[in-house]
């Protein structure tokens, strides 16, 4: 029988040796049976999220958590996924310097680009923090974020994949559960409608207004987010921005169904500025 489908002997290696070497430098290891607190998002969240994580109000580490993407709004789950690994990274209980995970299909990575590093430390997570792998196919993501949650050194583990089992989104939550990790899961195509998953929580993300902030050359990103499935509590809809390094509430988020786009009235148009923008 042919092994050409087993992973890469090399990459493996290369990943254990990486990994064991954050563990030995790490100064936050912990037990496998440690749980931490949840991951405080915003006021709003929290206390939705509260039943969830077990009255701590927050996202609840040590669980599944899934996030889908809304029509064409690939960047912005990107961007809020960096966004909850910067905060899981920065928590009190890691001591601010958690060590993340990310995996992802090396063709993701060739049709959409690598991850980029400025655009995450806008974010609050940096290159230091940040352990990349890119792997073959959904089953090769799932096998490294399997392997990842059984270190010691990582406070979170995120993969990207397309479509996903019931039984392997169970085998990720047990394994959440066992070592304290949270582990995001972002959806980046395929059966995104099904229900059929072991996750806590499951997050259809999609693209708010991004503006210059007051001050500086930085930018305040916003996301439409829909809570589809929260063990325990109630789905929902809200706007969350991000400032000053975390999430903040928005404005109430709103139906586009309850709004008709009207074309402005003909008029010579100012000049656009030269400012720089960044979509996320």
């Amino acid at each position: 029988m042919s092994r050409n489908s087993d992973p890469d002997p090399d990459v493996m290696a290369t990943l254990r040796a990486r990994i064991r070497t954050i563990e030995k430098n790490s100064e936050s290891l912990r037990g496998p049976s440690e749980k931490r607190a949840a991951i405080s998002l915003t006021p709003t969240l929290d206390a939705v999220l509260s039943a969830s994580s077990g009255g701590a109000g927050g996202l609840a580490q040590g669980a599944l958590h899934e996030i889908v993407s809304a029509p064409g709004a690939n960047g912005a789950v990107g961007g809020f996924a960096a966004a909850l690994l910067s905060l899981t990274s920065r928590s009190e209980a890691v001591g601010g310097q958690g060590v993340v995970l990310w995996c992802q299909r090396r063709r993701d990575a060739d049709e959409m680009g690598a991850l980029y590093a400025p655009g995450l430390a806008a974010f609050g997570l940096q290159p230091e923090q940040l352990l990349v792998v890119q792997a073959g196919r959904d089953r090769d993501v799932l096998w490294a974020m399997e392997e990842g949650v059984k270190s010691a050194a990582l406070v979170a583990v995120l993969g990207e994949i397309d479509d996903l089992s019931f039984t392997a989104s169970r085998r990720l939550q047990l394994a959440a559960e066992s070592s304290g990790v949270a582990i995001l899961l972002v959806r980046s195509g395929g059966r995104q409608s099904s229900t059929t998953s072991a996750a806590m929580t499951r997050w259809k993300v999609g693209s708010g207004r991004t503006k210059a902030a007051q001050t500086g050359s930085t930018y305040e990103t916003s996301w439409q987010l829909e809570l589809l499935r929260c063990r325990g509590g109630a789905p929902g809809r809200w706007t969350v921005e991000w400032r000053d390094g975390r999430l903040c509430d928005g404005a109430a988020a709103e139906d586009p169904a309850d709004h008709i786009a009207v074309a402005a009235d003909l008029r010579q148009r100012p000049r656009q500025s030269a400012q720089a923008r960044l979509a996320v």
